[in-house]
């Protein structure tokens, strides 16, 4: 078998629910789905859960592990016309405009302040006043959007972990158990390096790629 994934879940009561530690390693993972909690045998095990990444920190043996969930609402609208430009405002809540080859462009801003997540994954609720300003305001600062249409309001939560800095590497107080959180909005950007620097040390006991000693989980201890 390859290495045992800890992942959050993806929807309504279903989720990580624990690791089974044995001395220095994590022997298994707990996934519950609904009531039944079933355990998944695993030889490594990569906890990636975004801002719910601290809900690990106990079996991680890793207690000043906080990440928080900052949360940011977005709009898909269709102007009318293809938009080539990604345009970043400064003030007005800050919004972000993100144009798609297929004619959509992704409106983001007004973000709230971190905080420690009370959403589930799956779970996370739109604040309708929240998108409808950041729809105004968008069509207040560009002509583009004025009679574009709202094709979908949606919300999210960046990963903060305390200190601002992602968090990559393997939990110091485990063998085979590894952190990879706290990204921001920098995660999709990040993603790949990050993925292979954690797959070299599941397989190299080191990363060779990629020097990630700035972000160690040590600190977290």
């Amino acid at each position: 078998g390859g290495a045992g994934g800890g992942g959050g879940g993806g929807g309504a009561g279903s989720g990580a629910d624990g690791g089974g530690v044995a001395g220095d390693r994590v022997r298994a993972v707990r996934v519950r789905v609904g009531e039944r909690v079933q355990e998944m045998p695993a030889r490594a095990v990569v906890v990636a859960m975004g801002p719910w990444s601290g809900k690990a920190a106990n079996w991680l043996r890793m207690p000043k592990l906080n990440v928080f969930g900052q949360k940011y609402h977005s709009v898909l609208m269709r102007p009318n016309r293809v938009l080539s430009q990604a345009v970043f405002f400064q003030g007005l809540g800050d919004p972000e405009v993100y144009p798609r080859p297929d004619g959509e462009v992704y409106v983001t801003g007004f973000p709230d302040s971190p905080e420690p997540m009370r959403e589930e994954p799956g779970q996370v609720q739109v604040r309708p006043e929240v998108a409808q300003r950041l729809v105004k305001t968008i069509r207040q600062i560009s002509s583009e959007f004025v009679d574009a249409p709202v094709v979908l309001e949606q919300a999210c939560h960046l990963p903060i972990a305390s200190g601002g800095d992602p968090v990559i590497g393997r939990a110091p107080a485990l063998q085979n158990a590894f952190v990879a959180t706290g990204h921001s909005c920098w995660g999709i950007l990040n993603a790949p390096a990050t993925g292979v620097a954690i797959a070299e040390m599941i397989v190299d006991g080191k990363s060779s790629s990629v020097d990630v000693s700035a972000f160690d989980p040590s600190k977290f201890m």
